[in-house]
């Protein structure tokens, strides 16, 4: 959570924390972990694995929504979103519909695709496709050429050429790679951001930024003034 969303075990522990987007949960363990009051995670796709994970614990809540229309009006110390808030049909429109529910003093932080023509030149050209296929079509494919692939990518020189050409999820876990591979190629939405540009939308709405990302893709953190 540090390298992506600038977050650090003491902004978690004892706070009432906000995911966005929280898939199977995998950073609601970590803020667990960290010692989090509470913790709500929030996914447009149907949260059952994280739900069924999490149904013994009364500090954590799931819900199936969208994130620009929650089904609360409580307030966050943290409120977080890793990799999704450029799916939807207007990144900055979804960002400013979180800061309602962040308490003074909370902290926000984003992590979306950084703004490269060239990086990703290759990849709009297969999504042109890809975002035409059912989804299930595109899983299929996903899990037929990954043997293939992942071992063909770690070859020095030539994975690195080939993931530019194809881009691909490289996790040493199978499931993430092939969730990776159907965030990257299934979305009708992928924008993409500069660092200025989101550092920007902080300043905007009165938050001050605490934390930008030094590698790609971008990542800001930022306290809502009190």
């Amino acid at each position: 959570m540090k390298s992506n969303l600038g977050l650090t075990e003491s902004d978690i522990k004892g706070k009432k924390v906000l995911d966005v987007g929280c898939g199977t949960g995998r950073l609601i363990e970590i803020c667990l972990k960290w010692g989090a009051k509470e913790v709500v995670g929030v996914d447009m796709i149907d949260p059952t694995f994280a739900k069924r994970h999490f149904k013994d614990n009364k500090n954590v809540r799931i819900y199936q929504a969208d994130l620009n229309h929650l089904p609360f009006k409580e307030k966050f110390d943290v409120i977080f979103s890793l990799g999704v808030l450029h799916h939807t049909p207007d990144t900055k429109k979804s960002f400013e519909n979180l800061l309602p529910y962040l308490d003074g003093g909370g902290i926000i932080s984003i992590w979306l695709y950084e703004k490269r023509a060239i990086r990703y030149l290759f990849s709009e050209m297969w999504r042109k496709l890809t975002t035409r296929l059912p989804e299930e079509t595109v899983y299929k494919i996903a899990l037929a050429t990954d043997p293939i692939l992942y071992p063909i990518y770690r070859i020095p020189l030539l994975g690195i050429f080939l993931r530019w050409v194809f881009p691909k999820n490289m996790n040493k876990v199978k499931d993430q790679r092939i969730w990776g591979f159907l965030d990257w190629y299934t979305p009708k939405y992928q924008w993409k951001h500069s660092r200025d540009e989101v550092r920007g939308w902080f300043q905007e709405n009165n938050l001050k930024v605490v934390w930008i990302a030094d590698k790609i893709p971008v990542g800001v953190k930022g306290i809502k003034e009190i």
